[in-house]
């Protein structure tokens, strides 16, 4: 936090913050928001207040005559919009907050998708095992992960191993390979190939409908079949174009 930021601050914290001296800006609510414990647990408790409320009124309903009624449901409706806008203000602030500690953490935005192979790869075993890492990583391992994601994908011969475990699973399970199985290989490849351009790998992936030939495709399943039904796998290929890891297909006899 900025002197200028721990300034006002204390400003606000000795003026009891919402006084009648001066009112709070955006900046200030924000600043409370991102240092100040007790203003955050502050919203958190108008929200779920707002919601029993809501809840309450609503059960005392079915007593009460049609005039009584009506009244109570205008009320129970100024409430939920209430809780709604309230709601949806602690979104904004979230997202506010989340923009300002990337402004303060450049670097850590600029490796957001590093980070987010952390998410993804912290808790599988198998993955963990194949970076060399412990089996199971908390939020203070990320530099550890980071150096070890590095160091992995910087070998040629990882990036096909990488490949190969992927390809395990997916004949395994009899499966395409997965979105987050997609993420984590491309973005072994393009940092793979950020570093060593000369010795670059790219997906090379086959259309459906295209004949099945067993010299450059490789069957998830054994099954008859001419034509390609479905790529489950991205075959790997050198900076030549020259095939590394035969596509994983499914075929049919359409």
């Amino acid at each position: 936090m900025e002197v200028k930021e721990q300034k006002r601050l204390k400003e606000l914290t000795k003026k009891g913050m919402f006084g009648n001296e001066t009112a709070i800006t955006i900046s200030d609510l924000l600043l409370l928001l991102k240092e100040n414990e007790h203003v955050r647990q502050a919203i958190q408790q108008c929200v779920a207040a707002g919601l029993t409320s809501s809840s309450t009124a609503s059960n005392g309903l079915s007593g009460n005559n049609s005039v009584d009624n009506i009244v109570e449901v205008e009320k129970i409706v100024e409430v939920e919009k209430i809780v709604d806008r309230v709601v949806e203000v602690e979104k904004i602030v979230e997202k506010t907050v989340e923009k300002i500690i990337q402004l303060q953490d450049p670097i850590r935005a600029q490796l957001s998708r590093q980070f987010m192979l952390f998410d993804i790869i912290k808790n599988d075993a198998s993955l963990l095992q194949l970076l060399n890492l412990k089996v199971q990583l908390v939020e203070t391992d990320q530099g550890e992960f980071l150096l070890s994601w590095c160091a992995f994908v910087a070998d040629f011969n990882n990036v096909c191993e990488l490949w190969d475990h992927i390809a395990n699973l997916c004949c395994e399970h009899k499966r395409a390979i997965t979105e987050t199985e997609t993420h984590v290989l491309e973005s072994a490849i393009v940092q793979h190939n950020r570093n060593y351009v000369t010795s670059a790998v790219s997906l090379c992936s086959v259309q459906p409908g295209a004949a099945y030939n067993y010299e450059i495709h490789k069957q998830i399943i054994t099954a008859t079949g001419d034509v390609v039904a479905t790529c489950c796998l991205a075959g790997l290929c050198d900076i030549e174009n020259k095939l590394i890891r035969k596509p994983l297909v499914r075929t049919s006899n359409d």
